[in-house]
């Protein structure tokens, strides 16, 4: 049994902490850290289980020092570096909410502490977990399509206005006070299309590709600083390219598309849970994971890493190419592109108001069949971002070019 603690009760904590107290045979909740202005259905639930609730971080720790070995943190992504720095220093292993922190710095930062502190972090990317990525990456690793040479993933969500606008770091680049966060599509959402890519263009155990060049695009719609829409090439130091795009705009949802072009074989992967092989001899596989929740099955991963004392799967130092590619983006984008209102619909779905690009679900399906950029397809919107040099990139922001605004 782990005796754990954790920090956020609302939002997508909430549903984190349910998951924990099901898994009551791996768990013990010693106590749990909620912001005082938000208590709501996360925190009712803890106080009816029994679990103390505090104010700050410093009054849960002190609460539980000695007693914790681990912490859960299910906050926003502004707080990650502070509060994954204070609990290793508390002595604390830290199983970390993704994206794991906005900026390279930050994370080379926490990867010496790990060290200093003798204590480790797991960053919580659920699908990284899940047995059919985990199935993909072995095969690749084993050689068995050869190398691989190209992949191609894009993804379309929707988020209502009102999303945008459930916390102060929500859409943010930096927070009020200072604080990096590159929220959107690549290092909140859809940072899972973008990690699983980097993690399979890699024929090296449990890595991901390392990024050589990095060119992005990033745009927005909605009234926000960051993006909501993304298109990026990644040019990786083992000769993979890999172009993602992504948006959380579209009136139509295309869950997750992702096709690795390999030496011998064609890997199409799917909605998280679906992969179909195709053999240059014509032979075929294909197989539907059956993980009704990938999340529940990170969490019994990261219990039993802990106890038997062996490697964590997402240990924090294989997240770095992801926030190497994170930084190159918004680094190459520059701040984020104002799409004009005549490629614009606005709209009210399910009594929300939504704010959605014009024709993004087909321009984007051309775009992942031909492996192109927004950019590269005379889409009167799109603009090209500065590919970036990301050999010995260690500090977060380079060059960024100001704001674009098109009328």
């Amino acid at each position: 049994m782990l005796n754990v603690v954790a920090i956020g009760t609302e939002g997508h904590a909430y549903n984190q902490l349910k998951r924990l107290f099901s898994l009551d045979r791996l768990y013990t909740l010693a106590g749990v850290c909620g912001d005082p202005a938000r208590r709501q259905a996360g925190y009712a639930l803890c106080r009816e289980r029994g679990v103390p609730v505090f104010d700050t971080v410093d009054a849960m720790l002190d609460h539980v020092a000695g007693r914790a070995e681990a912490v859960f943190i299910f906050t926003g992504i502004d707080s990650h570096y502070d509060y994954t720095r204070r609990c290793l220093e508390a002595g604390l292993e830290v199983f970390l909410e993704k994206p794991p922190v906005p900026t390279i710095q930050q994370l080379d930062t926490l990867t010496a502490l790990e060290a200093a502190c003798g204590k480790r972090v797991a960053v919580l990317f659920q699908y990284l977990y899940s047995d059919i990525v985990r199935t993909l990456k072995r095969r690749i690793v084993s050689g068995e399509f050869g190398r691989v040479e190209r992949i191609g993933s894009m993804a379309a969500w929707q988020r209502p206005d009102d999303y945008f606008k459930r916390t102060t770091w929500c859409g943010a680049v930096k927070t009020a006070r200072g604080q990096w966060v590159l929220d959107g599509t690549l290092n909140n959402p859809l940072s899972h299309v973008l990690s699983n890519a980097l993690f399979l263009a890699s024929a090296e155990p449990e890595q991901m590709a390392i990024p050589l060049v990095v060119q992005g695009e990033l745009y927005r719609v909605h009234d926000i600083e960051s993006e909501d829409t993304s298109s990026v090439r990644i040019v990786c130091e083992n000769g993979c390219v890999i172009t993602n795009n992504a948006t959380l705009c579209s009136e139509a949802e295309v869950r997750c598309e992702m096709v690795i072009e390999c030496q011998q074989a064609r890997i199409e992967y799917r909605n998280f849970n679906r992969a179909r092989i195709v053999f240059q001899d014509g032979r075929t596989d294909e197989w539907i994971s059956d993980d009704a929740d990938p999340s529940l099955a990170m969490l019994r991963d990261v219990a039993e890493a802990f106890e038997m004392n062996r490697p964590y799967k997402v240990p924090l130092a294989m997240c770095r190419p992801f926030t190497l590619c994170v930084n190159g983006a918004f680094d190459s984008s520059g701040r984020t592109v104002y799409i004009d209102s005549a490629h614009v619909i606005k709209a009210t779905q399910n009594g929300r108001s939504v704010t959605l690009i014009r024709d993004i679900v087909p321009l984007m399906q051309q775009a992942h069949r031909q492996s192109r950029l927004f950019s590269e397809m005379q889409i009167p919107w799109a603009r090209r971002g500065q590919p970036i040099q990301m050999k010995d990139y260690a500090w977060f922001p380079g060059n960024r070019p100001e704001q674009t605004t098109l009328q």
